[in-house]
């Protein structure tokens, strides 16, 4: 299964410039999807990957994936009615990937809770499916940076009516919001908006999950050179898509071992000097909506 799985994803990456809609469409009525549920070593992946002429892409461009207004527009209207948050296109986080670097990079590679990494920025859709993947950072960086290293902060700091949900580690903006921080002195509406935002945001939390159950090369890529690394993501995060649009059987005991103990999550705030004064009024507004439909 392994095999059959490998020759399936090279044309997946070299098609990647060309045909994203058919990477991460569903498939035709009355056909089954024909790839494996679960990959736990990917010996033959990183194979066959390692040998492709596309091994040197490492990000899912928004721009591919998303071409037209009336795509973001169904994206808004799929993440309200599964999650009731408007406005809204995708939930933004990042994931930690184990490895183990070369000595001379030690230091680039350690993140803020001591062990290493690389690091993987995402955003999800309502279904949970990845549309912006930027990959292969040094685990040293704060999630705060790679955003406005990663393409996604030119699109979506142009002129924009749609939010993505994020979490502390990010910077308030007027398309990024995030929760109230805990210890301020919050009124009812202000921890309404809290919940209704950490449950939305639960999508990507999920999404990741997902991916490194199935995938569970991912838990620990200490076999794997950092050049083939990023590629590797970027590969995994695109099956994930294929297997969650043809709802390919997910096994829940896969989950267990996913979120290790003694590797904790770095979870350094963004700096005040990032945030954007004016998207306090849009976190503002949320509250005013959430508090008038009395929604919990």
């Amino acid at each position: 299964r392994k095999q059959k799985l490998a020759e399936h994803i090279c044309p997946l990456i070299l098609s990647l410039e060309t045909k994203p809609r058919q990477l991460l469409g569903a498939p035709a009525r009355g056909e089954r999807s024909p790839l494996p549920t679960a990959l736990s070593e990917g010996s033959a992946l990183k194979a066959r990957i390692k040998n492709s002429p596309a091994a040197s892409s490492a990000e899912l461009r928004r721009s591919q994936v998303i071409q037209t207004p009336k795509e973001l527009e169904n994206m808004v209207r799929i993440f309200r009615a599964r999650w009731g948050f408007p406005h809204c296109i995708g939930a933004l986080d990042s994931l930690h990937i184990p490895i183990n670097p070369p000595l001379r990079l030690s230091a680039d590679y350690c993140n803020g809770q001591g062990w290493h990494s690389i690091l993987t920025q995402a955003t999800v859709d309502g279904l949970g499916q990845f549309w912006d993947v930027s990959t292969a950072f040094p685990g040293s960086m704060e999630n705060s940076a790679v955003l406005e290293s990663s393409s996604l902060w030119h699109f979506m700091g142009k002129a924009q009516k749609y939010v993505l949900l994020g979490d502390a580690t990010y910077p308030l903006q007027d398309w990024i919001l995030k929760p109230y921080q805990e210890d301020e002195n919050l009124t009812q509406r202000q921890l309404q908006f809290n919940y209704r935002l950490k449950r939305a945001h639960s999508v990507i939390e999920n999404a990741f999950l997902r991916l490194k159950a199935r995938w569970q090369i991912l838990l620990k890529c200490d076999d794997c050179s950092l050049e083939l690394l990023p590629t590797l993501v970027l590969a995994c995060c695109i099956l994930h898509n294929v297997c969650e649009a043809h709802d390919n059987p997910f096994n829940e005991e896969w989950l267990e071992g996913t979120e290790p103990t003694e590797l904790p999550k770095p979870c350094q705030p963004a700096p005040a000097a990032m945030e954007d004064g004016r998207a306090e009024q849009v976190r503002e507004l949320m509250c005013q909506y959430f508090e008038s439909c009395g929604e919990g």
